[in-house]
């Protein structure tokens, strides 16, 4: 699979790829701390990219902390 910026045409780095996963592994564990069950629950790419997608509106747009690439490359 290959992954690339949409808009510059290259692909991601190594270290990209790490930070994307990490962010993805933290959402998903996050979520599974505060769901409201003992009920296993799997949590797929869809759910995990609502809240990141949740996430870089508060951060991006709303605190201004930083661009979406920064956050999530």
């Amino acid at each position: 699979m290959i992954f690339r910026y949409a808009d510059i045409g290259r692909k991601f780095t190594e270290s990209e790829l790490n930070k994307q996963f990490i962010i993805d592994v933290e959402i998903e564990e996050f979520l599974d701390k505060l769901k409201p069950t003992t009920k296993n629950v799997f949590f797929n790419k869809q759910e995990i990219g609502k809240v990141r997608d949740t996430l870089i509106e508060i951060y991006i747009k709303d605190l201004n902390l930083c661009n979406e690439r920064y956050f999530y490359p």
